[in-house]
């Protein structure tokens, strides 16, 4: 009786201090071409990690919350025309979370998320130096997320949450070019669309948990990004880059859904003559 009772508070705890949220989305890194003219391809390879300020996974009285979201992101853009740029992307994220009390990190969720974006994008020159360009894209995203929270005295076991993801975006930016260095600002717009979820939460825990009980739903994103490449002088092909990016939901959160910033440093490079007017 009295480890019963036992068990039951403990369960209670648990119950009451773990808060996965298995629709977490990750945003993943702009991708702009920065093209000046026709023939060029420009790509990206990142390391990238994410955040949300709003995290609150935690189990245990006292525990602090821990969260760790790496992933990778490739990103190519070839200028078709003079104004044209055909562009695509591919993310891999990881995500592993619970508490972190005493230094000792406490596991109780994974999140594995992949992603291809691919797009067009339409670029004009805004001076006459060829310096100052505005970018408009727009495309669309497919992939796959999926969450597993492990074995614990709440759900004995473990439990799976898996869905689809697809989205559609508008990116405006404005980008400035000079031999050395190449910065770009924008904004990237989005419908998000959950679909085909599959789960072993029963629909009692899914609700008292609140996890959507519904098999597609739909939200919209807005993110800021600003970008950075830099080029050496005896290595025009090949630079390094920079992103950070911040997002917002404009949408229902499905549960604290949004992982709100993303942040990249890897390689840029870049096959083509640029067309070079005025001074740099």
């Amino acid at each position: 009786m009295k480890i019963s009772f036992l068990s039951c508070l403990a369960a209670i705890a648990l119950y009451s201090c773990t808060t996965s949220a298995f629709i977490q989305h990750t945003p993943t890194l702009a991708n702009t071409g920065m093209h000046r003219s026709k023939g060029e391809f420009n790509g990206n390879f990142y390391y990238s990690t994410g955040s949300s300020s709003a995290n609150s996974y935690e189990i245990g009285d006292g525990a602090s919350p821990h969260q760790s979201v790496n992933g990778i992101q490739a990103q190519g853009s070839f200028a078709l025309t003079p104004f044209l740029a055909l562009q695509a992307s591919y993310m891999n994220s990881d995500e592993k979370g619970g508490s972190k009390e005493n230094g000792t990190k406490n596991i109780v969720y994974s999140y594995k998320r992949n992603i291809t974006e691919t797009g067009i994008a339409y670029f004009k020159s805004l001076s006459g130096d060829n310096n100052l360009f505005v970018e408009l894209g727009l495309g669309a995203g497919f992939g796959q997320y999926r969450a597993n929270e492990l074995n614990s005295l709440l759900v004995p076991g473990g439990r799976y949450y898996d869905h689809n993801v697809s989205k559609i975006y508008f990116q405006p930016s404005v980008y400035f070019i000079s031999k050395n260095v190449h910065l770009g600002s924008g904004i990237k717009m989005y419908s998000l669309n959950f679909n085909d979820i599959k789960t072993d939460y029963t629909r009692q825990e899914r609700e008292s948990r609140q996890l959507p009980i519904d098999n597609n739903l739909s939200t919209f994103n807005f993110e800021v990004f600003l970008k950075t490449d830099f080029f050496l002088n005896n290595m025009p092909q090949l630079g390094f880059s920079l992103q950070a990016l911040l997002a917002n939901s404009g949408g229902e959160q499905f549960s604290g859904n949004l992982n709100d910033s993303n942040f990249g440093i890897g390689l840029r490079f870049r096959l083509g003559k640029e067309k070079m007017t005025g001074k740099d």
